[in-house]
């Protein structure tokens, strides 16, 4: 289970933004209702086809985020899950995007492939008058501040990634964050020949104060 309120107070007090009190806590156990093909509520809408991406909401009213998945080869259309989870299939790996009880997803890429090394990279399509801020592997979505008045607000967030392997050894991950939003997640390590490899990531929105 993932406390998103401990880990936002300490990277607020990092980068000294501003931030609304109420955080809820995240868990990628609790069910959400199943789709039938689109899925838009309080969580995202997570399309049939995978190309079109995945938009999660922002604690900007009406401001989304997207998110795309690695295109290197062609995925299938979802498949839908008993509790609201997408699955995007490819011959090597299968990506699953599960809806969190904050109004969040969790990201699980599943590698098949017993190759000791992977390279994956998403693409971040933030809102207009949004930026990222990095911390290690964490990453924050923030608005732009205008002045003293207005300082910048952390509307949403990236958890750290995190390896395993299908023997449970955790792999080092390399991230890297370009400014277009081009996000590389890579790793070598002879351990990742014991598949299935599991990357699993969270992102929660973080309401602003009214």
């Amino acid at each position: 289970k993932i406390s998103v309120s401990a880990l936002a107070v300490a990277l607020v007090a990092m980068s000294g933004i501003a931030v609304s009190p109420a955080i809820a806590a995240a868990d990628p156990d609790t069910p959400a209702p199943t789709p039938e093909s689109e899925t838009s509520s309080r969580t995202a809408i997570l399309p049939v086809f995978p190309h079109e991406g995945i938009r999660v909401r922002t604690g900007k009213p009406g401001e989304l985020l997207t998110i795309r998945l690695p295109d290197q080869t062609p995925l299938t259309p979802a498949e839908w899950g008993p509790d609201g989870e997408a699955t995007y299939r490819s011959a090597d790996t299968d990506y699953t995007v599960t809806p969190l009880v904050d109004g969040g997803e969790y990201f699980t890429i599943v590698k098949k492939n017993p190759s000791d090394s992977f390279d994956y990279d998403l693409h971040l399509g933030l809102p207009a008058g949004t930026h990222w801020v990095r911390h290690n592997t964490t990453l924050l979505i923030e608005s732009d501040g205008a002045g003293p008045d207005q300082p910048a607000l952390l509307i949403g967030m990236f958890a750290s990634p995190k390896v395993t392997t299908g023997k449970g050894a955790e792999i080092p991950l390399t991230v890297k964050i370009d400014p277009e939003g081009e996000v590389e997640f890579s790793a070598q390590s002879p351990e990742l020949v014991n598949t299935p490899v599991e990357i699993g990531f969270s992102y929660h929105p973080v309401d602003t104060a009214p």
